[in-house]
């Protein structure tokens, strides 16, 4: 309620000329707390979170739906961690804290089609061409939909920047799924189900926005590469489970390695087990949601 009331009262006082600019209300009244929102959180303010997310141009449905429902999930999670890498506020959680929801407020903050996006960015810039952001694209949506976390989707971009520099290969190539080259391969041998979701990808009505997010990603103005020089990638929740011990061999040709994880035990390749050794390199993991870096 308190954030429904900031702005009610924001409006009262500019309708009296009291107020030049709605962030104003966040100077005349300090005692205020904007308690934080997260996911699971329901009721007005979290809708009032949402028309201004939606207003400032953040997608919050993976449908035609603006999102605006009064209720905080995964899409309404997303649009705060996209705002919050954008607009340079750490961490990139999802949770809208008053900072984030003070800047929203302000009207001053930069959204995914903003013009004022810095020259010079903290983060790398990648060189690309519409090929290598349109490959990119249905590779995403491949692996997750667009229903990842946007931190999970912002790392496996940057896994497939990774390969890109290892392989001297262009971006476009590297998920290519028609591009066989062992040990090059970001697919292996594509599955006939996952060669129509790639040919599909674009006609998600989300195909653009996120065309768009993996732009702002390679010109250095959102997400910061976390996952150092790894290059490998895996969904932990979708492999197999294992019933042998922690640390055994587990597969049908016992070449992958029983590990527990948060999901239970799961049967994982070598190349994504902590403390393994692949060729003259240890094996150092690193998760983000649901996705397995090494």
């Amino acid at each position: 309620m308190v954030l429904r009331k900031m702005v009610k009262l924001s409006e009262a006082l500019k309708s009296y000329g009291l107020l030049s600019h709605s962030c104003d209300i966040l100077r005349l009244t300090t005692k205020y707390s904007m308690e934080s929102l997260k996911k699971g959180a329901k009721g007005d303010n979290v809708r009032k979170l949402q028309e201004l997310l939606h207003s400032g141009g953040y997608s919050l449905s993976r449908s035609s739906k603006d999102g605006i429902d009064g209720v905080f999930g995964n899409d309404t999670k997303n649009a705060v961690i996209y705002f919050q890498a954008l607009n340079d506020i750490s961490p990139t959680d999802g949770v809208a804290t008053a900072e984030v929801q003070s800047k929203l407020l302000s009207g001053n903050f930069l959204n995914p089609d903003s013009a004022k996006f810095p020259s010079d960015p903290k983060n790398e810039k990648i060189e690309y061409t519409e090929k290598d952001i349109d490959n990119l694209t249905r590779m995403i949506w491949v692996e997750t939909a667009f229903d990842a976390t946007y931190n999970e989707i912002s790392q496996t971009i940057w896994a497939a920047i990774n390969r890109s520099k290892l392989w001297k290969v262009p971006l476009h190539k590297v998920v290519d799924p028609d591009r066989w080259k062992r040990g090059q391969s970001w697919f292996g041998r594509i599955s006939e189900n996952n060669r129509v979701r790639w040919d599909d990808a674009d006609d998600s009505p989300k195909w653009n926005y996120m065309r768009k997010f993996i732009k702002n990603q390679l010109d250095g103005i959102s997400f910061e590469n976390r996952i150092g020089n790894r290059t490998g990638f895996l969904h932990t929740p979708f492999m197999p489970g294992c019933n042998s011990e922690p640390g055994s061999p587990c597969g049908s040709k016992n070449h992958r390695i029983c590990v527990e994880t948060k999901w239970g035990k799961r049967c994982l390749p070598k190349w994504t087990v902590e403390g393994e050794k692949i060729g003259n390199r240890d094996v150092a993991v690193l998760e983000i949601d649901n996705a397995r870096f090494s």
